[in-house]
């Protein structure tokens, strides 16, 4: 996890440089019943993320309803969905193909944080911050 808010924050400097910067958030996610792998997922607003997909047992299927996503997740197989979150907040993923009496339980989440949120804070920021003048 630090890695990947390490290398926003690069990327976040670097765009703020004006320079072109290509960064996307890769996520696997595997389908078995009656749950998906990682369970919580967290991606920034505005950056590319592209889903490893597949199920270890039965075919299941990802579906995030506010960005569109409703991705058949078949046994053995690997499937790839890319999207760009492009509202934070936090939403429900859970499995659109019926997999077995589990199916109905079968949800995750997806947490979208603003770009800002996703830097890492560093000591003293805050107060230098307050204490900086304020010209009009």
């Amino acid at each position: 996890m630090k890695k990947t808010i390490c290398g926003i924050f690069i990327a976040l400097l670097m765009t703020a440089a004006g320079w072109a910067v290509d960064v996307t958030r890769e996520v696997s996610i595997i389908a078995r019943q009656f749950n998906f792998l990682p369970g919580k997922i967290e991606v920034v607003k505005g950056v590319p993320v592209r889903l490893y997909l597949t199920s270890l047992d039965v075919t299941h299927g990802l579906y995030i309803d506010k960005f569109k996503i409703n991705q058949k997740m078949e046994k053995g197989k690997l499937t790839v969905v890319d999207f760009i979150p492009d509202e934070a907040g936090e939403y429900e993923f859970k499995c659109s193909n019926f997999c077995g009496l589990g199916h109905g339980g079968m949800k995750g989440e997806l947490v979208v944080i603003e770009p800002m949120s996703a830097m890492p804070k560093m000591p003293g920021m805050e107060e230098m911050q307050h204490n900086m003048p304020m010209h009009h």
